[in-house]
């Protein structure tokens, strides 16, 4: 966690580092005192490859956390592989761990679930993690639109020509019908739904 302060004219700032004793094979929880810093570094320190932890950090804000292991980017559990952009699939209520890392999976396996604004990530012996922030705005709306409008395939392009972004910067992260709480199903006729979007930079892996 980063430790800045100024005087004068001057700014200083350095890195924190903080040490903490772990059991493999067990999963922990994890809270910040403070503002979570836009990079969070971790490793298990003199373990060998193999032994794991699962940590579930707490981040107060609803933004994007990419994790990288040993530089490389790996994306989250709950990514849609039928397409090719970044877009991710809404949490189940119905089966909220199903995007879950366990501890069968590759370092860094990832899932942020945003219902609890945890980050679940694989932690293993001999790999370095590193958790990147990315700013992130979130936009939810009470619309009543048809439902020929409104499921269409080019609502994303809909959407950015509304808000003046690029369509390629804007996930839909929940459609939900207001009376039903059903995401994502098709209704005849007239509908209130409730819609969050989300807009924020692409990662380079999707770019």
């Amino acid at each position: 966690m980063d430790r800045g302060w100024c005087f004068g004219y001057t700014c200083q700032e350095r890195i924190s580092t903080f040490y903490s004793v772990v059991a493999a094979g067990q999963t922990y929880e994890m809270a910040m005192t403070s503002t979570p810093p836009q990079l969070l570094r971790l490793h298990l320190l003199h373990a060998p490859p193999g032994e794991a932890v699962i940590l579930r950090i707490f981040f107060p804000k609803p933004q994007r956390y990419d994790i990288y292991v040993d530089d490389v980017f790996v994306p989250p559990t709950n990514i849609d592989v039928s397409v090719t952009s970044y877009q991710l699939i809404p949490e189940n209520p119905d089966d909220p761990d199903a995007f879950f890392p366990t501890f069968d999976d590759d370092a860094g396996t990832n899932y942020f679930q945003r219902s609890a604004k945890l980050v679940h990530v694989v932690l293993q012996g001999g790999h370095v993690i590193d958790i990147k922030t990315t700013p992130m705005v979130t936009l939810q709306s009470g619309l009543v639109v048809s439902e020929e409008d409104f499921f269409e395939e080019n609502i994303l392009s809909n959407l950015a020509d509304l808000l003046g972004v690029s369509a390629e910067n804007i996930r839909i992260t929940s459609i939900v019908r207001e009376d039903s709480r059903q995401i994502g199903k098709q209704y005849k006729g007239t509908v209130l739904a409730d819609v969050t979007v989300s807009i924020c930079v692409l990662s380079s892996m999707f770019s």
